[in-house]
């Protein structure tokens, strides 16, 4: 069935960085990885990165956050079967500017692994920030609830679109990327992340660096999964997975121009006909490393899913 192995990279980008960094950096990881997840690529000049001799992507057209997130893929390795975006909430929240935050979307795409014949689901998504803890945000209760309302609602709708979308493709695969804003390393983070997606869904990182973080650390690096320092750098960039392997575990890269967050890496291998998938037992992956309890929301109470709005659709559309 050839090769059935993938190399990926995931980057949450930093919309004030100018599009030569971008592409000086794309360039380079096109050169190493098969597939490449992206945040904050909302912009003209930037989305215009993507396009790369030997390369496909998938970004929505400009509009009030559809076009946040990008996936791009060697087209010697995938075919685009299929590609679209998401609203996944109509609840918003308030930037720290005051102004309202444009709707959290997912972007997604179906792609057909040439070597082997699979179909993987790849999906992204930029989820809200300033909900784990204060950070230096000096916000009212009633502006911080609306953050939080608005993360979940897009986590439960997010959960329901993918699963919609495996059923509908049939894939044989899936890869969820984000930057969840939300500390992977705490274990009350893991278990919400769980407790949404369930038993088939696992969390790639499980051996946490015990220093350096999404957007801190640098060399030297300790070994993945040593024993824990407690350092308190937060790991927020970061996968879920159904129906595959990980061959190589997650690892935060050097820092780079064109973003505020450190790339991380990872691969994964596809499963074979008679494989079965590792659906029981997921849910609670256990993480080495770096991991402690956390504080839940740091002491505010939780939303009931009833309370969150329904998800409408955005645009979708298909492609081969």
């Amino acid at each position: 069935m050839g090769d059935m192995t993938f190399s990926h990279i995931h980057c949450s980008s930093s919309h004030n960085r100018p599009a030569g960094q971008l592409e000086r950096d794309l360039d380079d990881w096109m050169a190493r990885f098969e597939l490449i997840t992206m945040t904050e690529i909302d912009n003209d000049n930037r989305s215009a990165k993507l396009r790369e001799k030997g390369w496909g992507h998938y970004n929505a057209r400009k509009s009030q956050g559809q076009d946040e997130c990008a996936v791009a893929w060697d087209l010697g390795v995938w075919l685009r079967k299929w590609a679209g975006v998401r609203r996944l909430t109509d609840r918003r929240f308030y930037r720290e500017n005051g102004k309202l935050a444009a709707p959290t979307h997912s972007c997604s795409v179906v792609l057909l692994h040439r070597s082997s014949g699979k179909r993987v689901l790849v999906s992204v998504t930029h989820l809200p920030a300033h909900v784990e803890g204060r950070q230096g945000w000096n916000t009212t209760m009633a502006h911080w609830q609306g953050r939080k309302a608005a993360y979940l609602g897009a986590l439960h709708g997010w959960a329901v679109h993918v699963k919609d979308l495996e059923r509908k493709h049939r894939t044989d695969g899936t890869l969820l990327v984000a930057d969840w804003n939300l500390n992977l390393k705490h274990n009350w983070v893991r278990n919400l992340l769980m407790d949404v997606w369930g038993r088939p869904y696992h969390q790639a990182w499980t051996r946490f660096p015990t220093a350096g973080g999404s957007m801190s650390g640098g060399p030297p690096y300790p070994p993945l999964g040593a024993p824990g320092v407690d350092t308190g750098d937060r790991i927020i960039d970061g996968s879920l997975y159904r129906h595959l392997d990980v061959s190589l575990h997650p690892n935060l890269m050097a820092r780079v121009p064109s973003s505020d967050h450190r790339p991380y890496r990872e691969e994964f291998r596809l499963l074979g006909r008679d494989e079965n998938p590792k659906d029981e037992g997921g849910g609670k992956d256990q993480g080495h490393g770096d991991t402690k309890k956390g504080d839940p929301w740091w002491g505010f109470g939780d939303y009931l899913v009833d309370e969150i709005y329904d998800v409408t659709r955005a645009t979708e559309g298909s492609e081969t």
